[in-house]
């Protein structure tokens, strides 16, 4: 093939995907009231879940089930 036989071709626009990824929009994202977010500091005694450290901790969720599943240090 020519270089101008190839550059005859008609460009093919590549199709767009039928569908979007959307990513964690399954479910809506779950907020825990203050008094189960204390229950839940308490039962952890204020710790972080996976490495055991004292520090400010943010709520885990699980985005599949919705559920909160404790504290985490960042």
């Amino acid at each position: 093939m020519t270089d101008e036989a190839w550059m005859a071709e008609p460009l093919v626009d590549v199709p767009e995907p039928k569908r979007k990824r959307r990513r964690y929009r399954r479910y809506p994202r779950p907020e825990c009231t203050e008094a189960q977010w204390k229950v839940i500091l308490e039962h952890q005694q204020g710790r972080c879940a996976l490495c055991g450290e004292e520090k400010e901790l943010y709520q885990d969720r699980s985005y599949r089930t919705g559920k909160i599943r404790g504290g985490l240090c960042r």
